[in-house]
C-alpha cells in the first residue's frame, strides 16, 4: 500500500486500500456487531470507489467487475452473523499438512509402492530430526541462551514446521531461581504483555562509551544516559525527547558498556489471550560493508503506562528507531548493572493517510537538524513496527534495502505488515 501510494490516483489507491481492510477484518478469529459494520463499511467503500481503478486501466480491456469472487464477498457478512468467523472453515491446515506428510515424500521416490515409500521418507525424516535435535543439545545452553547471532525461534519438528519458543514461560523459570548459573540480569525476562530474549553472550563485551557512541553515531549517548538517570531519580516517566539537560562533558558513574545487535520480543494474540504469537527478531547494528549505513529495526514503546498497546492503538505511545541495546557494567550501581537500556531515535505521527489509510511519520528533529533521541528501559517496547519510506510521485533513485530508512524523512506505518499490527491501528 504504501509503495503506491502517491503513484496511482487517489480514488484507485482508495478502492485497493478498502479491499485490503476488507479481507483483513474478514480473516479475524472473532468479531463483534461494531467489527461486522466496519467490515460492511470497507466492502461498500471498494464499490464506491472501484470506478477509479476502471479509469487508471487496472481491469485491463475489461470494462465490467463481474467477477465471481467479488460476487461472492457479498455473502461474507451474511454468513458471519449466520455461522460465525470464516476462519474456522479454512483448510489451510490440512492441505499443508498433505504437501508434508504426502507431495513432498512422494516426489522424492520412484512412483512406485506409494504407501511403503512415504512412510519410510517420514520415518528417516523425523530419525534425522531426533539426531539434529540431540546434537544440538549436547552444545547448546538449554536455557535457550544463544549467540548474539543466532536467529532461530523454535525448533523444527518432523514436518518442517516450527513450534514456537515460549519465552513468557523461559522468564518464568529463570525468576523462579531454577537456573542459578543463568547470567545476571536474566538474559529473558517479561513484562505483563511482551517477553524479551537477549542472547547469553553479547556482540560486544566490553567497549569503552566514547568509543561505543562513536561507532553508532550517537554524539549525544552520555548526555543521554545522564538524563536518564536524573528522570529515573525523581521518578519521571522515560519519554523521548524534551530540552537536553546535561552538558556534552558530562561523567557517567560507569565508563564501559556491553552491546546487543540482537533481541527478540515476544506477544499474545489481541484476538485470544491464550495464543502465543511467534516472536520478532529485530536487529541493532553499527555501519558495517554490507550495511553500510547500519541496520536498525523500528518498535512502539509505551510512554503512558495506563493505555495498553493492542486496545489504545498509538495512543499513548510512540513509534521509535532503536539505536542500540546496551547494559552498563557497573558494580556499584544497582540500577545500572540490573537492568537493559535502548537508545531510540523518536518518529512524529503527523496525520493518518486519508486514502491509503496508514499513519504518516516524520523523523523528531531539534532546532540544531540533529535527530531527537533519549534512553529507555528496555521493557517499555510493546512490539515491532514496520515503516515503508514516503515515495511521492517518484522514489528516490538512491533508495534500496540498506539506505531507505537512513535516507528518507517521512514514512508510512505499514499496519499491514501483521493482522495484529493491524488491529491496533485500525
Amino acid at each position: 500500500m504504501g509503495v503506491v501510494a502517491g503513484g496511482i490516483p487517489q480514488g484507485a489507491l482508495t478502492a485497493i486500500r478498502a479491499l485490503t481492510d476488507f479481507h483483513y477484518r474478514s480473516q479475524a478469529p472473532k468479531l463483534t456487531d461494531a467489527d461486522i459494520a466496519k467490515l460492511t463499511a470497507s466492502l461498500q467503500e471498494f464499490h464506491n470507489n472501484k470506478a477509479a481503478l476502471m479509469e487508471a486501466g487496472a481491469r485491463g480491456s475489461m470494462d465490467h467487475w463481474r467477477i465471481p469472487k467479488l460476487e461472492i464477498m457479498l455473502s461474507v457478512v451474511p454468513s458471519i452473523r449466520s455461522m460465525g468467523a470464516l476462519g474456522q472453515w479454512s483448510a489451510d491446515v490440512t492441505e499443508h499438512a498433505h504437501i508434508d506428510v504426502i507431495k513432498d515424500p512422494a516426489r522424492s521416490g520412484n512412483n512406485q509402492n506409494f504407501d511403503g515409500q512415504i512412510c519410510r521418507y517420514l520415518d528417516r525424516q523425523e530419525k534425522c530430526q531426533l539426531f539434529m535435535q540431540a546434537t544440538t543439545a549436547r552444545y547448546l545452553d538449554l536455557r535457550g541462551d544463544s549467540d548474539d547471532s543466532d536467529p532461530s525461534d523454535g525448533e523444527e519438528n518432523m514436518l518442517g514446521s516450527r513450534q514456537v519458543t515460549d519465552y513468557f514461560k523461559r522468564a518464568h523459570t529463570l525468576s523462579a531461581g531454577d537456573f542459578l548459573t543463568a547470567p545476571r540480569p536474566y538474559r529473558t525476562f517479561a513484562s505483563s504483555t511482551t517477553a524479551f530474549h537477549l542472547a547469553s553472550r553479547p556482540k560486544m563485551t566490553n567497549i569503552d562509551v566514547d568509543r561505543a557512541a562513536e561507532l553508532y553515531g550517537l554524539p549525544d549517548f552520555k548526555p543521554a544516559m545522564v538524563d536518564y538517570l536524573a528522570r529515573h531519580h525523581h521518578n519521571l516517566t522515560h519519554t523521548i525527547g524534551g530540552r537536553r539537560r546535561a552538558t556534552p562533558d558530562c561523567q557517567l558513574p560507569f565508563g564501559h558498556i556491553q552491546i546487543w545487535s540482537k533481541i527478540r520480543i515476544q506477544s499474545y494474540s489481541s484476538y485470544d489471550l491464550k495464543m502465543l504469537l511467534p516472536s520478532q527478531g529485530l536487529h541493532v547494528s553499527p555501519p558495517t560493508v554490507n550495511w553500510p549505513f547500519g541496520r536498525y529495526d523500528s518498535v512502539i514503546i509505551s510512554r503512558d503506562g495506563n493505555k495498553d498497546w493492542l486496545h489504545s492503538g498509538l495512543h499513548g505511545h510512540d513509534v521509535v528507531q532503536l539505536r542500540m541495546i546496551f547494559k552498563p557494567i557497573s558494580g556499584s550501581q544497582s540500577l545500572l548493572s540490573n537492568m537493559y537500556y535502548a537508545y531510540v531515535q523518536r518518529f512524529v505521527t503527523t496525520s493518518v493517510g486519508q486514502h491509503a489509510g496508514m499513519h504518516v511519520l516524520k523523523r523528531a528533529l531539534q532546532s540544531t537538524g540533529e535527530r531527537v533521541g533519549d534512553i529507555i528501559p528496555l521493557f517499555q517496547i510493546c512490539a515491532p513496527a514496520h515503516l515503508i519510506p514516503h515515495f511521492g510521485q517518484k522514489a528516490n533513485s538512491q533508495l534500496n534495502s540498506h539506505s531507505s530508512d537512513e535516507l528518507s524523512s517521512s514514512f508510512w506505518l505499514n499496519k499491514y505488515w501483521t493482522k495484529e499490527l493491524f488491529h491496533a491501528c485500525s
